[in-house]
């Protein structure tokens, strides 16, 4: 219902609704799949949501949620002129109006959608210590350390967004990406080919203490495999943890050729 034979990512539980993003069948056969986001209620049949780009080629993907749930952020990428299988990403965000509906698309500004470059994969929080709005989100503009490294902004509430700034202490020069930040316990997650792994990407917690981040713990197996696994969410309400993977349990056009395509995989955790 949720899973299917192309990639499907980037999943965010908010009660009874998991959030992901998934690939369209286009029904020109000459044209590639289209990334969109979808919405599953109960575990039922994931359908597309209505905050989608409509623009031909446009992907739409890695929703997140802020400012108590008010507000989207998500991305849409485009294909790269200049590379093959890369795409150039934006970020953008709808608040909540009134009526309990979705309003206007706006981007940020030029400072976090830097040109040229790809911005993506948002993920909100609130700094305590500073009482604003922060926005962590992975991009690879110069800058950083390689690859694609996370960054982060201060927004406020006029929207207006601080100069970005990398986690210097967490980037490495491998891709680091796929930031979650769990206000709960205080935790980010994130993804990363950089540090000590089982192989691939792996899912990796890191805390702030005394304004400085820790050294990224690996989370381990069975969240963790020798394939890639990314996007980590956790929704303490249901105290299950989301993230996609490619492992060998993934749906497979052609199992014989190895899998390339992500699934949406689920783990019950341990509350104290």
């Amino acid at each position: 219902l949720i899973n299917t034979y192309r990639t499907d990512f980037a999943p965010k539980k908010m009660g009874n609704t998991l959030f992901y993003t998934s690939s369209l069948k286009p029904q020109n056969e000459d044209e590639g799949t289209v990334a969109q986001l979808f919405c599953s209620i109960d575990g039922g049949q994931g359908v597309p949501i209505a905050q989608n780009s409509t623009e031909a080629g446009k992907h739409t993907s890695n929703i997140a949620f802020g400012r108590n749930d008010t507000r989207m952020y998500y991305t849409i990428c485009e294909d790269s002129e200049d590379y093959a299988n890369e795409f150039i990403c934006k970020i953008y965000y709808r608040d909540k109006t009134d009526d309990g509906t979705w309003g206007v698309q706006c981007p940020l500004p030029a400072s976090v959608n830097m040109s040229g470059y790809s911005n993506t994969q948002p993920a909100s929080a609130w700094d305590a210590e500073a009482e604003q709005e922060v926005l962590f989100f992975a991009s690879n503009r110069p800058g950083g350390e390689g690859g694609y490294d996370i960054w982060y902004t201060y927004i406020a509430n006029d929207s207006l967004c601080s100069q970005p700034d990398r986690l210097e202490s967490l980037n490495t020069e491998f891709d680091d990406m796929t930031p979650y930040f769990h206000e709960a316990s205080g935790t980010l997650f994130f993804s990363s080919k950089g540090h000590l792994s089982l192989g691939g990407f792996d899912i990796y917690r890191t805390k702030k203490e005394n304004g400085y981040w820790m050294e990224p713990e690996n989370l381990g197996y069975p969240i963790n495999s020798s394939y890639d696994d990314l996007y980590y969410s956790f929704d303490s309400e249901s105290a299950q943890a989301h993230f996609a993977s490619n492992r060998p349990e993934a749906y497979c056009h052609d199992p014989e050729k190895g899998c390339t395509c992500d699934d949406i995989f689920y783990y019950d955790i341990a509350v104290n």
